[in-house]
């Protein structure tokens, strides 16, 4: 089921696998069921629905088939494509608004709704996940996602693997595995940044509990920088300008000047284009001395016109 974009919710009927996809449609104005009918012929095995931000709904299934439906008075179903990967362990919506589709054998599509078709967001050999299906993924707010559980080819063999993926550069770093292992798990977002992770299919009989995973384990919540001024706009060639506290990190190095310390927390920024396509790490300006409180990028130029998100990465 899906929240509609007006409040109503959508609900596929998968009572009878392998059968025509249908769906009924909630209204809680009037308490009351409407049919909603689906694409033309297509089946409802292995189902996926993705509220998008534009109102719309993604579809899709375990044969590829890729449709919009537009809810709306008027409105109706819209080829959009095929994807082409495997059957598929868990689909999330990005922060910049795409659709990440997590396949199993650890392969990715992505659905980029500015073209309105899929695309293949890194090249093949990244990504990697110790696992093979039945995994689960958790988006972040920086554009980074948290995979979690699975299983390998024995169903009954799930792991207590967890790392964090990111789609721009199909880049994964292990984290601390979860206490217990477990598949077909439900995970929740949390706000403070951590992960609630649930049940999931029984092993040996002994269904799994709930647990929280936290992504940073070892990281004190005051160490997290903070910005609270940036450019809304940038004109190219031009510098990037952020303001805020916590950049120096807390991390020290020693300059070789006997038992002298000094700060090697220099941080760097992540500038990602929420319109897909492509992500560049950005270093500190030679001409501008960073500080606690202010980083200045060096020159930025060559990127394409779009929104962007920028994430400060302090030492530490």
């Amino acid at each position: 089921a899906v929240l509609l974009a007006d409040g109503r919710v959508l609900v596929a009927d998968v009572w009878a696998s392998g059968s025509v996809f249908a769906g009924y449609i909630w209204s809680p104005a009037t308490a009351a069921w409407s049919f909603q009918a689906g694409p033309p012929s297509v089946s409802n095995s292995g189902t996926r629905l993705v509220a998008l931000a534009n109102g719309k709904v993604l579809f899709t299934n375990a044969y590829s088939d890729a449709w919009l439906l537009d809810p709306s008075p008027g409105g109706g179903w819209t080829e959009t494509g095929r994807r082409n990967g495997s059957s598929v362990s868990d689909v999330i919506l990005l922060p910049d608004g795409d659709v990440l589709f997590c396949e199993n054998l650890a392969q990715y599509s992505v659905y980029d709704v500015e073209t309105g078709r899929f695309r293949t967001p890194f090249p093949e050999g990244y990504g990697a996940f110790p696992t093979t299906s039945a995994f689960r993924a958790t988006a972040l707010p920086d554009g980074r996602v948290v995979l979690t559980g699975g299983a390998n080819y024995n169903p009954t063999a799930p792991v207590r693997a967890a790392a964090i993926l990111d789609p721009a550069t199909g880049v994964t770093t292990a984290l601390w595995p979860m206490n217990e292992a477990r598949e077909s798990h439900a995970t929740v977002l949390l706000p403070d940044g951590r992960i609630l992770v649930s049940g999931g299919r029984p092993t040996d009989g002994i269904i799994p509990g709930a647990e929280v995973l936290r992504p940073w384990r070892f990281m004190h919540q005051g160490w997290r920088p903070s910005v609270t001024d940036w450019p809304s706009s940038l004109a190219q060639p031009a510098v990037f300008d952020l303001q805020g506290s916590g950049f120096r990190g807390i991390s020290e190095a020693s300059g070789g000047n006997g038992g002298a310390a000094s700060s090697a927390g220099a941080p760097s920024v992540l500038l990602r284009r929420l319109e897909g396509g492509i992500s560049r790490f950005m270093t500190s300006s030679f001409l501008t001395e960073w500080r606690d409180d202010r980083f200045v990028t060096g020159t930025v130029s060559g990127l394409p016109a779009g929104h962007y998100a920028a994430t400060l990465f302090a030492c530490g």
